[in-house]
C-alpha cells in the first residue's frame, strides 16, 4: 500500500492505474490498496463540541476517465437509514468527497453512507445554486460497500467497514472525454445523527462550527497522466 509520501503539505499526488474492461469490484479495491495514494481523514476541526475521532483513511487513484477512492473506517457504531440516492446520507455513518475545478466558483459534493447510498450535486455554496444530480448521473457513480445493502438502525460497538467509489471526471466539472491535471478537494467523515456525531476532514477547516461547504479550505489533487498510456488533458484548467 502507498504511504503518505504521496502527500506534500496540502497536496496529494494521485497515480494512474490500468483497469481492464471486465474488471471486478474486488480487483478495483485491491488495485487501490496496492497502488493508490494514501491519506488520512483525521482533522478534528471542532474538538470542544465534536471531539470523537474514528480511524479513517483512504486510497485514491484514477484511470484517465474516473477518480477512484477507497475509504476505510474503524469506529464506534454503524448506521444506515437512507436507501435511495439523494436522501440525507450525512445523518448516517458517512464519508464524503467535495471537489472544484480551478478557476470555477461551482463545486461538487459527493456523499455516501456505509451501504453505498449517495447524494451528489453541484453548487456555489451550501444553499446557493444547488443542482442535485439526476438518476442517470447517479447511476454512473460506481459504488462497492463492504456493508450489505439494507437499512438498519445504529449498531453499537466497534465497527470496521469500507466503501469504494468511482466518479467520472465529467461529473466533477471537466468536459466529456477530458481530465484535469489537478483539482481542488477535501475528504470528509461524518455521522450527524448517531450516538457519536463527528465531523472529520483531510485538510483542516477553520470555521466556528461544522461546515464542510467551504471550498476555500480545499487541498489539491495532482493527477499523474503518465503511468500508462497518454490521455487528452483538460487544457483549459
Amino acid at each position: 500500500m502507498h504511504t503518505n509520501m504521496n502527500t506534500i503539505s496540502d497536496q496529494l499526488l494521485v497515480p494512474r492505474i490500468a483497469l481492464p474492461h471486465d474488471v471486478r469490484e474486488q480487483q478495483i479495491e485491491q488495485l487501490l490498496q496496492e497502488r493508490g495514494a494514501a491519506l488520512s481523514v483525521q482533522c478534528v476541526n471542532w474538538p470542544e463540541t465534536y471531539g470523537y475521532c474514528p480511524k479513517v483513511k483512504a486510497q485514491v487513484a484514477h484511470d484517465g476517465t474516473s477518480l477512484y477512492i477507497r475509504f476505510e473506517v474503524e469506529g464506534e457504531g454503524l448506521k444506515a437509514t437512507c436507501i435511495n440516492d439523494n436522501e440525507p446520507v450525512w445523518k448516517d455513518s458517512a464519508v464524503e468527497f467535495f471537489c472544484r475545478q480551478e478557476g470555477e466558483q461551482t463545486y461538487r459534493n459527493f456523499e455516501f453512507n456505509c451501504i453505498g447510498t449517495a447524494l451528489a450535486s453541484s453548487r456555489s455554496g451550501r444553499d446557493t445554486d444547488v443542482r442535485h444530480f439526476d438518476d442517470v448521473q447517479m447511476k454512473r457513480i460506481f459504488r462497492h460497500a463492504s456493508t450489505p445493502r439494507q437499512t438498519f438502525d445504529e449498531i453499537p460497538g466497534i465497527q470496521h467497514w469500507s466503501l469504494t467509489v468511482g466518479i467520472p471526471f465529467d461529473l466533477m466539472g471537466c468536459p466529456q472525454g477530458f481530465m484535469p491535471e489537478r483539482m481542488l478537494c477535501n475528504f470528509y467523515k461524518c455521522a450527524d445523527e448517531t450516538a457519536n456525531p463527528h465531523y472529520l476532514s483531510w485538510r483542516p477547516i477553520h470555521t466556528p462550527s461544522p461546515d464542510f461547504h467551504r471550498p476555500e479550505y480545499f487541498g489539491m489533487l495532482i493527477l499523474n497522466h503518465n503511468d500508462y498510456h497518454t490521455h487528452s488533458l483538460c487544457s483549459n484548467l
